[in-house]
């Protein structure tokens, strides 16, 4: 078992740059499937109404603890803004 996702480049090197060369010819490269993510998340936040965690955050690597960190921290700036 492997602690640390990134201790797979270290180890398992040959692995992971045939895994690496495989989806650059068939998704493309990290860069470019994040900009295709970064895109498709703009559009779905242009909705004010957008009340649920979008699936691409999940490809984005963002945790749900991040979520419930934002989350929690709403009403707090709903408040500062109200007294400020």
């Amino acid at each position: 078992m492997i602690p640390c996702g990134y201790h797979c480049y270290y180890y398992r090197q040959e692995e992971m740059l045939r895994h690496s060369l495989e989806e650059y010819e068939t998704i493309g490269t990290r860069g470019q499937q994040v900009k295709e993510t970064e895109e498709r998340l703009f559009e779905l936040y242009k909705d004010p109404a957008l009340c649920y965690k979008p699936e691409e955050l999940s490809k984005r690597g963002v945790r749900t603890i991040a979520m419930l960190l934002v989350s929690a921290s709403i009403p707090f700036i709903m408040i500062k803004k109200r007294i400020w």
